[in-house]
């Protein structure tokens, strides 16, 4: 906002510049009046709302003393509707004149030519307007004040021509423009017509040196070129239909006719093996795909491709199977058909990077010795054993498990050993290897569940077990 304001302060400055000097220098004539000129507008005379118009004023019917260059000052104030028109910019004629319009003051106009030495004489645009058209109805362009001065200080009498200009409303044209049919007399085009479908193919035989193109435009609206009979080279021939939508929007069809050779030669650029010696391609080969990876070690620089034709008539190019960089490359099998046509195989190689000698990691991961809350683990253990079990008491609620490594740069985490709870716990003793090796040691702990009997339960089954044994004794001693 800040530039847009100093650019607005020049051009007011300008403006006030040319408009005092034109005004000293049409006030020391005033009194003199020699020839004749018009002024007024080339505009359009019709436009819809919303356009951008383009209107010049211009200094026509010049008529000056044959002894003057012409006209040098002019002035006036342009005129017009602002419900109809609003104001876009004005732009004057050039070096050596110099035009402005000051909106901010009734769109005031004055230009000068600063050397007094090429005025013009003839019809000549002074200035280039642009509006932007708001409403529908008639409106007028117009100009006051209008003042006009020749090269040696002359004022002429002017007569100002206005311009009336009607805004309509703009009609929405038909944008559609696509065929509803496209054939060619006596053929199948490939693939089927469909009017998304803009490009198209078919071949004929070399004895046929024209074709009939036929095509329907979709709306009555539109215009159609292209149509009718077209003559064919042998190869490749483009002939195309324009549809040309009212509102101008235009779509081309395609067909491609390929005329065949007097002696018809093969199209097969296929491979029927692909192979690279001492390694596999990914995927398998198959002559319909074209995209193969390999690996190689990093002393590989370079690979030997084979590739089998198809067709004995057909030739292979091989580029980039040698000088091999660390990483990937492409190497490309181009089949060249005996037509000329062409098929590319691609097989992206990685070269993989060189290996330094790193250092052997110790790979261990057993344990030497498992001892848990002394007890004895069933089976016995054994570093190659895995799982184990123990039975506690329904008083023990922690375990201490002792786990030496058999490896001194192993490393030994233990979980599960507290908060035993009835029933059946699992402690878990995990060695990992320096080399990231693990092995995990399982040790199922059956904590017995606590006794429900009251004591004086405990003294009724005691005595009754002492009553058992006296009546037992009783029977014996009996016999």
């Amino acid at each position: 906002m800040k530039n847009n304001g100093k650019i607005t302060n020049k051009l007011i400055i300008i403006l006030i510049v040319v408009a005092s000097i034109f005004a000293i220098y049409i006030k020391a004539n005033a009194a003199s009046t020699v020839g004749s000129a018009s002024i007024g507008y080339t505009v359009n005379n019709n436009a819809n709302i919303g356009d951008e118009i383009t209107a010049k004023v211009n200094v026509n019917n010049v008529n000056v003393d044959s002894s003057n260059i012409g006209i040098c000052g002019v002035g006036g104030n342009i005129s017009f509707d602002s419900d109809y028109l609003e104001f876009i910019s004005a732009t004057g004629m050039s070096s050596p004149y110099a035009v402005s319009v000051n909106k901010n003051n009734n769109y005031k106009f004055a230009g000068i030519d600063f050397t007094l030495s090429n005025g013009f004489s003839s019809a000549t645009d002074i200035i280039t307007l642009k509006f932007k058209t708001l409403k529908t109805g008639s409106t007028t362009l117009s100009l006051a004040n209008v003042l006009l001065n020749d090269c040696n200080n002359n004022k002429l009498s002017v007569t100002p021509v206005s311009k009336t200009i009607t805004i309509g409303t703009p009609v929405i044209k038909d944008s559609n423009n696509y065929l509803s049919a496209l054939s060619i007399t006596g053929y199948t085009i490939s693939p089927a017509f469909n009017k998304n479908t803009t490009s198209y193919s078919l071949t004929v035989p070399n004895n046929v040196s024209s074709v009939t193109l036929n095509a329907t435009k979709e709306s009555a609206k539109a215009t159609l070129t292209g149509t009718g009979n077209k003559s064919l080279s042998v190869g490749a021939n483009n002939i195309s239909v324009v549809v040309t939508a009212e509102n101008g929007n235009k779509r081309t069809y395609t067909i491609t006719v390929t005329r065949q050779s007097a002696i018809q030669k093969s199209s097969d650029n296929s491979l029927k093996d692909l192979s690279v010696p001492g390694y596999t391609l990914s995927p398998v080969f198959n002559k319909d795909n074209l995209d193969y990876t390999l690996k190689v070690p990093n002393n590989a620089t370079k690979i030997d491709v084979k590739a089998i034709t198809n067709n004995e008539k057909s030739s292979v190019k091989i580029v980039g199977n040698t000088d091999l960089k660390v990483g990937n490359n492409v190497v490309t099998v181009e089949v060249t058909a005996e037509d000329g046509s062409k098929k590319t195989y691609k097989i992206t190689v990685t070269r993989e990077e060189e290996k330094k000698n790193e250092p052997v990691l110790d790979s261990d991961a057993t344990l030497s010795k498992l001892n848990v809350g002394g007890y004895t683990l069933s089976p016995a253990f054994n570093k190659n054993k895995f799982s184990y079990s123990i039975t506690v008491p329904s008083n023990v609620d922690n375990l201490t498990v002792q786990a030496i490594a058999s490896s001194s740069k192993a490393k030994v985490t233990i979980s599960g050993n507290s908060n035993l709870k009835p029933g059946m716990n699992y402690i878990t003793v995990t060695v990992t290897a320096e080399n990231g090796n693990k092995n995990t040691y399982t040790v199922n702990v059956t904590k017995k569940k606590a006794s429900t009997s009251t004591s004086s339960n405990s003294g009724t089954k005691e005595e009754q077990k002492k009553s058992n044994e006296n009546y037992l004794e009783s029977l014996v001693i009996g016999k």
